[in-house]
C-alpha cells in the first residue's frame, strides 16, 4: 500500500489516474463495479469516483486473476464471498483450484493439438497424396473427432 500512496501521491485517486496506475481501462474499471467483481466505489462531492487504495488493490487482483484464467463470472463469484460468508478463504481457494483445473485441461487440449499439427507438418506431402482418397483416412483425424466430440459435450 505504501508504494500505492507514495506513487500517486495520494490515498485517493480518480478514475484518470488510477486507470494509468493500473494499467487498465476506465471502462474495464467501471465494469468491475457494476458487476460485483469491487464494491462500490466512493465519490466526490461531485459525484465522481474517488478510488481509494482498498479499490485499486481489489482492481489490481482481478487484473491479475483475470490474466491467469480466471472468467468473469469466477470474478464475481470470487469477490461476492468477501461480502456473505465470515471466512471466505476455503471457497476462494476453491474458485482457484477449478481455475487451474480449468487451465490445467485447456493445456492438455493445445499440446495435444500441437501433437497433430507437428504430425501433420512431418508428414505433410504424404497426407496430401491420400487427402481425397477415403479409403485411407488421415491419422490423428479420429483424435481430432473425438476431442471436437468432448468439447462439445463439455459445453453443454
Amino acid at each position: 500500500m505504501a508504494f500505492a500512496i507514495s506513487f500517486l501521491g495520494s490515498d485517493e485517486v480518480n478514475s484518470k489516474r488510477a486507470s494509468q496506475f493500473l494499467g487498465m481501462t476506465i471502462d474495464t474499471m467501471r465494469y468491475y463495479e457494476r458487476i460485483g467483481v469491487i464494491p462500490p466505489v466512493t465519490r466526490d462531492q461531485s459525484g465522481y469516483r474517488d478510488y481509494q487504495i482498498k479499490d485499486l488493490n481489489r482492481l489490481f487482483l482481478a487484473k491479475s486473476l483475470r490474466a491467469a484464467g480466471l472468467s468473469v463470472e469466477s470474478l464475481v463469484k470470487y469477490a461476492k464471498l468477501n461480502e456473505s460468508v465470515d471466512h471466505p478463504e476455503q471457497a476462494q481457494k476453491e474458485i482457484l483450484r477449478q481455475s487451474l483445473d480449468e487451465l490445467n485441461q485447456k493445456i492438455e487440449d493445445m499440446e495435444n493439438t500441437r501433437a497433430i499439427l507437428e504430425h501433420e507438418l512431418d508428414t505433410f506431402d504424404d497426407h496430401l497424396a491420400k487427402f481425397h482418397d477415403e479409403d485411407h483416412p488421415i491419422p490423428y483425424l479420429s483424435k481430432l473427432w473425438q476431442q471436437n466430440m468432448k468439447h462439445k459435450q463439455d459445453n453443454e
